[in-house]
């Protein structure tokens, strides 16, 4: 079952954040731009999330969590948890986590297969990687909960 209202997707990053936005009428996710977090003048992540979700009307947040390849969190998901709480108390929207491991490696695949060289457009595979964190758990609901 699709959702009713938009599901914002975050690729959390130090550095980066790759977002994406779902259309609830066609249940496809779209790219957003990639929040560069070492950016001049420095950006506030709590802020910029709850204007994209006040802008959209964003009813979820679905986080990737980087797994290690055999599926133990390490301190990496241990910091995307935190980073994710407090995303959470300042939005008062709940959260799906999705696991992302091979999103970027896949996100990049798709640049080069648009003849993009993946070094030189982070932030774009930031952004796909997003987009297909969004797309693989709207496909989940949808397989889960068929209308």
């Amino acid at each position: 079952m699709k959702p009713e209202t938009p599901l914002l997707a975050l690729d959390i990053g130090k550095r980066r954040i790759g977002l994406a936005i779902s259309e609830p009428e066609t249940n496809m996710a779209l790219a957003l731009p990639t929040l560069d977090l070492k950016a001049q003048p420095p950006v506030d992540l709590m802020a910029h999330v709850q204007a994209l979700c006040r802008r959209y009307e964003v009813s979820e947040l679905v986080i990737g969590l980087p797994l290690s390849m055999d599926g133990v969190e390490g301190s990496q998901a241990q910091w995307v948890r935190e980073v994710s709480e407090k995303l959470c108390q300042a939005t008062k929207l709940p959260i799906t986590f999705v696991d992302e491991r091979l999103s970027s490696a896949q996100a990049a695949r798709g640049l080069q297969s648009a003849n993009l060289k993946p070094s030189r457009h982070k932030p774009l595979i930031d952004a796909e990687a997003a987009r297909l964190l969004l797309e693989s758990e709207l496909r989940r609901r949808e397989i889960s909960n068929p209308a």
